[in-house]
């Protein structure tokens, strides 16, 4: 049995799922081949660039402008068709992959992933039944494509909405989101804890190393300067101190004349 999970990093959230269906498989299916691929990355690194940097800086600098380009793209209209037709033509450059890969089974974890196959599929272009696990506690029209064989979502309150989003009842399993073994694991718990501890130790200890670093970096200057005066005052003995925060007073006069002194400057 081949399986092949497809994913994006597009967040964290879509990867981590497909890395814990992957683990789980391979610990209970130790004869299955599963592998893990990023769609993106696959059809070509411009466009997994362009997706991800592009998710990352409209979550975390415009998260008003990712809702509501969030929201426009979970109704009916010209914007959703347009990007469920791109991310059809995107599919065929997942050709080659597919045809090294030869899955019997395809999961995906990722919106554009499970249009591109849905995409592949209704071409006739890929046999394969495809699963489409959302990574999402709430529906979105992204997800949803014709030719899933498949849908395993977080919760019962999602399937009304996604009926009416078209997708068959029969077919929607809400199963929740896969995790990561180690949450499951009091040992492995407390192996991260003192992971994250001995991080903090050790964060603690370079800030240290680089406040002493700078501290004595600044010790040095103070010598080389009195050094230097010294050695001007030695070369020239008759030169005057330093009027250093001494008030120096000039007398100015009008139409450019020279300065006298008694005068404040």
């Amino acid at each position: 049995m081949k399986v092949l999970i497809l994913s994006a990093a597009t967040g964290g959230g879509h990867l981590r799922a497909a890395r814990a269906v992957q683990t789980c498989l391979r610990e209970n299916e130790p004869s299955w081949r599963v592998e893990v691929v990023d769609a993106l990355k696959c059809v070509g690194s411009l466009l997994d660039k362009t997706c991800c940097d592009g998710y990352r800086f409209l979550a975390t600098k415009t998260p008003k402008v990712f809702g509501q380009l969030y929201r426009a793209t979970n109704e009916e209209s010209v914007l959703n068709t347009l990007m469920t037709h791109f991310s059809g033509l995107l599919g065929l450059r997942l050709l080659p992959m597919l045809r090294e890969q030869e899955p019997d089974l395809i999961q995906s974890t990722h919106p554009f992933a499970t249009e591109m196959i849905s995409h592949l599929k209704e071409k006739g272009l890929v046999q394969a039944p495809l699963i489409c696990l959302m990574t999402d506690y709430g529906p979105h029209r992204a997800w949803i494509a014709p030719r899933v064989d498949a849908y395993v979502v977080s919760n019962e309150d999602m399937l009304p909405e996604m009926v009416e989003m078209g997708a068959p009842r029969d077919i929607i399993y809400p199963f929740g989101i896969p995790v990561d073994n180690v949450f499951f694991s009091k040992e492995n718990k407390a192996a991260l804890e003192l992971e994250a501890r001995q991080q903090c130790m050790l964060e603690e200890q370079r800030n240290a190393e680089e406040t002493d670093a700078r501290a004595q970096a600044e010790s040095q200057v103070e010598p080389e300067t009195e050094e230097a005066e010294m050695e001007i005052a030695e070369e020239f003995p008759d030169a005057p101190e330093p009027a250093g925060d001494e008030e120096i007073e000039v007398e100015v006069e009008e139409d450019g004349a020279e300065p006298k002194e008694g005068d404040a400057l």
